[in-house]
């Protein structure tokens, strides 16, 4: 294995980690802030797609803030759901 296949395997790994680390939180964030779990679920997939993108380029630290920033983005977590209550 080369340096930089064993670099990206880490960084892979890494992301991996990250993203199991973070999604159930994500997963209720979301959905308690568009008031909707099918509208909270598509955000927070979104969210990671495009996280997966962005972490290629940023150091580790930087990584919550950026996918928490990017959750946040998402427009299904603009506008509150109304549920209904049984």
């Amino acid at each position: 294995m080369s340096p930089s296949s064993v670099s990206n395997h880490s960084s892979s790994a890494a992301l991996a980690a990250f993203l199991r680390g973070v999604e159930r939180r994500g997963a209720v964030l979301a959905e308690l802030q568009s008031g909707d779990a099918g509208d909270g679920d598509l955000a927070l997939h979104a969210a990671m797609r495009r996280f997966r993108d962005d972490a290629a380029t940023l150091p580790m630290a930087e990584w919550p803030s950026r996918f928490w920033s990017l959750l946040l983005a998402q427009p299904r977590l603009r506008y509150r759901s109304e549920v209904a209550l049984p």
